[in-house]
C-alpha cells in the first residue's frame, strides 16, 4: 500500500478552505473517508449533492499557466455522474492569492505524463491533466463571499 504523505498541518489547511467552500455553497460538508476519491460531499438536509477534492498551493494562481491534476480524479468524477447526474463534481483550490472552483465534469483534453518528482515516489508520475488557470472561477483568499 503507498504511503499516505498528508501531514497535519495538510488537514488544517484544507480544513480552511472546507469553511470557505461551505460558506459559498451554503452547505455542509462531510469529510469522505481516507483514500476516497474526493475529500468531502456536500449535503443538504442528508442528501448528497455534490463531491468535493479539496487542493492547497502555496503559491499565487498566476504562477503558472495550468493546474496539474492527476486524470484518474476526472476519470472518478465521469463514473460518479453516469451513476448519479444530479450530483455535481468540483475542485477547490486554495492558493495564496485566490480560491479557484472547477467544475470536474468539464472535459479538459490536455493531458500529459508528469507528477511530483521532490518525494522520490516512481508512483507519483503519471497521467495528469493540465486545466487552464482561465477555467477557474476565482474568489478572494481572505473574503471568497
Amino acid at each position: 500500500m503507498r504511503p499516505v504523505y498528508e501531514s497535519d498541518a495538510d488537514r488544517d489547511r484544507q480544513t480552511l478552505v472546507k469553511v470557505k467552500v461551505e460558506r459559498i455553497l451554503k452547505q455542509v460538508l462531510m469529510p469522505l473517508p481516507p483514500r476516497h476519491h474526493f475529500d468531502y460531499a456536500a449535503t443538504t438536509a442528508g442528501a448528497v449533492t455534490e463531491l468535493i477534492e479539496v487542493k492547497c498551493r502555496n503559491i499565487p494562481h498566476q504562477q503558472h499557466d495550468t493546474f496539474m491534476l492527476c486524470t484518474s480524479k476526472f476519470t472518478a468524477a465521469g463514473w460518479y455522474t453516469l451513476i448519479n447526474p444530479d450530483i455535481k463534481v468540483s475542485l477547490w483550490v486554495q492558493w495564496t492569492d485566490a480560491l479557484g472552483y472547477l467544475d470536474m465534469t468539464v472535459p479538459y483534453p490536455d493531458w500529459r505524463m508528469g507528477g511530483r518528482t521532490d518525494r522520490g515516489d516512481d508512483q507519483d508520475i503519471g497521467l495528469v491533466t493540465h486545466i487552464p488557470i482561465s477555467a477557474f472561477t476565482l474568489y478572494d483568499c481572505v473574503n471568497p463571499e
